[in-house]
């Protein structure tokens, strides 16, 4: 007898932008349109006799809640305007996001938008139809193709695929914010009608053994150095499993017996607060069972387990307090399969019988025994690059366990319930489902740089006095230790959205000192790791500018680079915004630059704001000037409308090519930097006045 676990994991991190409360990216929104809520439909048109367990975050219910009260993150915010009155910038950007997504699958499911993308990844500007098509199939490419299939509505606009109308778009987007709203009822109701057990993940998803007791890393990772000042934060791991027993009770109606932490990241320091928070069971991977037993299951990477009987069982951990609680370990070939080799298969149904095939031969291997198979993989990403997404690969598996006689898919706490005896295992190994360790978040000198910086931020958040400020700047720090910002440190994976995943996890250590009430380090506001070009209006031809602090309007700045901060990622916005706009430019003297304040910068720059130009050779240290009553080193300074410097050329031959940023500070404090990430670019031309950005 197998009694199968299928466990999806649902995860975001805090996208909100702790400065304006905007989701800076639409994941959790767009997730819970098709994925979230997609699972839950396959799973309820699934025969009788099928259930799953699925594991939300504390942090991903919270947005998912946010975006059906009406949270708009950027894309929507472009998505909801008349085409005709988005600017330049705002045109290259909607076209931008609205078109990304993978090829394969925007290709097969809507050609149009296929056709968009690659017009706008060649540079193509795009006409007010165009926009208008790529709001809709935007839109259309998140929608779950169990509703399309089911709603005439939206599957007459799929089949149309081009040349909509403003009302065809109002009157989507309109049933899709409606739609947000029916992600938890109808988990609620599967788990009332015992399709499904609702277990959790840690609330903004940390990795617990770092917060536990980091040196336990050493275990996996004894030749790389750990986070120097990062000594961990074990009130804060408690937290975070309490807010999300909270959360599953306040809106499915009763705490979660389940727990998968977070990555599968786990150490005997972890069962003492999920014992403590009423968990009964949590999960792991099966390379770290391997560790914690000194002997491999499996005689190669995909052979058969070679010791069933120690994969496919429960297992009793105990604690250093004494606390015990039960922990199944992740079949990692059958998961990996589902999550990264099956979509790969031309036909979902073949795909799904190929698995059925392996449950049997588990099934008749196991004779008269039960085994416990638990199958633990990600519920929203893995579908992306299916043919069908997914669709048919549930449906067919679901039917096939249904039929499949000796198989049973059920919950996790039911397979407890009926399944095999329990062992007790004498020694749990520290690490997570990949490959056992901790690496992904611990192991590179990006993550290490960023752990130092939480735990200067939680330092400095010690013994706040202010009950308002203590909690605010403790939110900022749990936000702030979210997995996720330290997945995309490191050269181990690659993303677009790495500059935001960084920018996000120093604003909410930069609002953390603030609500403190102290001074951001300028650390917090420098990218950890290499940051991508700024986003900027490069010059067009060198500025005869006079550093007087006088507005000279386009006689003098007309052909400048213009970099607006509002143009650029978002996070790390400074509460007010500092800066309307940085205007440069350079000539053989060198570089010049017009910083546009809220208001004029004369009486800014005598109540104590200061402004300091850092340029440099591109790689090379950077020469530092400090602007306010003087100006060292035969730069040049002028506050009255506006803020004017100019400061000279690094000492290289020539040609030159610089970058530059500057840091607004007041009293010392950096109020601001600029651009947000990573430097702005400036050259000259040799032996005369033609230059270049």
């Amino acid at each position: 007898m197998i009694l199968l676990a299928l466990v999806w994991h649902m995860h975001q991190p805090p996208y909100g932008d702790p400065a304006t409360g905007r989701p800076a990216l639409p994941w959790a929104r767009l997730h819970a349109l098709r994925d979230y809520w997609g699972m839950g439909a396959l799973l309820e048109e699934a025969p009788p006799g099928v259930a799953v367990t699925v594991d939300f975050s504390g942090s991903c219910l919270d947005q998912v809640e946010a975006a059906a009260a009406g949270a708009q993150d950027r894309l929507l915010e472009l998505s909801l305007r008349r085409p005709d009155s988005l600017s330049g910038r705002e045109r290259a950007e909607l076209a931008l996001e609205a078109t990304r997504g993978n090829p394969m699958f925007l290709a097969r499911r809507a050609p149009r938008l296929a056709e968009l993308k690659r017009r706008v990844d060649s540079g193509e500007s795009l006409s007010e139809q165009d926009l208008l098509d790529a709001q809709v199939l935007g839109a259309l490419a998140w929608v779950h193709p169990i509703r399309v299939e089911a709603e005439p509505a939206i599957r007459a606009l799929a089949a149309k695929g081009r040349g909509f109308t403003l009302g065809q778009r109002d009157a989507l987007l309109g049933r899709l914010d409606r739609a947000l709203g029916e992600v938890v009822p109808l988990w609620a109701r599967l788990a009332r009608e015992g399709r499904a057990e609702l277990a959790a993940a840690p609330q903004f998803h940390p990795i617990l053994p770092l917060l536990l007791e980091p040196a336990r890393a050493r275990e996996s990772l004894p030749d790389r150095p750990l986070p120097a000042r990062w000594k961990g934060a074990p009130e804060d791991a408690g937290e975070h499993l309490s807010r999300v027993v909270s959360s599953h009770a306040r809106r499915f109606g009763a705490p979660p017996a389940g727990l998968w932490p977070s990555e599968g990241a786990i150490s005997p320091e972890v069962v003492e607060p999920a014992v403590a928070w009423g968990f009964r069971w949590m999960a792991s991977g099966e390379e770290v069972l391997e560790r914690s037993l000194s002997a491999p299951l499996r005689d190669q990477p995909d052979g058969e387990v070679q010791g069933p009987d120690l994969l496919y069982r429960p297992w009793r951990v105990r604690g250093p307090a004494g606390g015990e609680i039960l922990v199944l370990f992740r079949e990692r070939l059958l998961s990996d399969l589902i999550s990264f080799s099956y979509a790969k298969e031309a036909s979902e149904a073949a795909a799904a019988g190929d698995l059925l095939g392996r449950l049997r031969r588990l099934r008749d291997r196991s004779g008269s025994e039960t085994w416990l198979v638990t199958v633990v993989l990600d519920g929203e990403n893995a579908w992306e690059t299916y043919p069908e997404h997914g669709v048919r690969f549930l449906r067919t598996l679901y039917r096939g366990l249904a039929a499949e006689p000796g198989i049973r898919a059920v919950r996790v706490s039911d397979a407890i319930a009926n399944g095999p005896e329990p062992r007790i295992l004498p020694r749990l190994h520290t690490g997570s489902w990949i490959r056992g360790d901790l690496a992904i978040w611990a192991g590179h000198r990006e993550d290490l740089a960023a752990w130092d910086l939480l735990a200067d931020a939680r330092e400095a958040c010690r013994g706040c006095a202010d009950p308002g400020a203590a909690a605010a700047a403790r939110e900022a720090l749990l936000a702030a230790e979210a997995s996720d910002w330290f997945w995309w440190y490191g050269d181990e994976f690659q993303t677009p959205d790495r500059p935001v995943f960084d920018r996000l996890f120093r604003a909410y250590l930069a609002a953390a000192w603030r609500a403190a009430g102290k001074p951001v380090p300028e650390a917090v506001f420098e990218p950890i790791g290499p940051a991508p070009p700024p986003r900027h209006e490069p010059p067009t031809g060198p500025p005869p500018v006079r550093v007087d602090g006088r507005d000279g309007g386009y006689p003098e700045w007309g052909l400048a680079g213009t970099y607006r901060p509002e143009d650029d990622l978002p996070g790390l916005e400074p509460e007010p915004p500092e800066v309307k706009a940085l205007r440069f430019g350079a000539g053989p003297e060198g570089v010049f630059l017009r910083v546009d304040l809220p208001g004029p910068a004369g009486p800014a720059i005598e109540a104590g704001l200061e402004l300091e130009v850092r340029i440099r050779v591109p790689g090379g240290e950077p020469l530092r000037y400090r602007l306010g009553g003087g100006a060292p080193g035969g730069a040049r300074f002028a506050a009255g409308e506006v803020l004017e410097a100019m400061v000279p050329w690094p000492e290289v031959p020539a040609p030159a090519r610089a970058e530059f940023s500057i840091l607004l500070l007041e009293k010392g404090a950096v109020r601001d930097r600029l651009p947000r990430a990573g430097w702005l670019p400036v050259s000259r031309a040799e032996g005369s006045d033609d230059w270049a950005a």
